[in-house]
């Protein structure tokens, strides 16, 4: 984990550093979550509406700490560019 990213999560909750290391597919999940959202072109609040998922939920899972897989599979079907 990159010393930025450690520091952030530190910031956020103490005990992040150590998830986060025990952890490093959440870390990966996390990456590829924002980067199909900022691929799609999409706004986390864009992708709220699209997805019915609040705003706080999907910044969630874009964060290190967070994906749930019910939550990931809901992120990623709403990932498809606004027609």
């Amino acid at each position: 984990m990159s010393g930025n990213l450690r520091e952030a999560a530190r910031r956020r909750r103490p005990d992040a550093v150590e998830l986060l290391e025990k952890d490093p597919l959440r870390v990966q999940i996390a990456r590829q979550l924002r980067a199909a959202r900022k691929e799609s072109g999409l706004t986390q609040a864009q992708l709220s509406e699209a997805s019915g998922m609040a705003q706080s939920d999907i910044s969630a899972m874009e964060s290190p700490t967070g994906p749930e897989i019910e939550s990931v599979d809901r992120f990623i079907r709403s990932c498809r560019p606004i027609e």
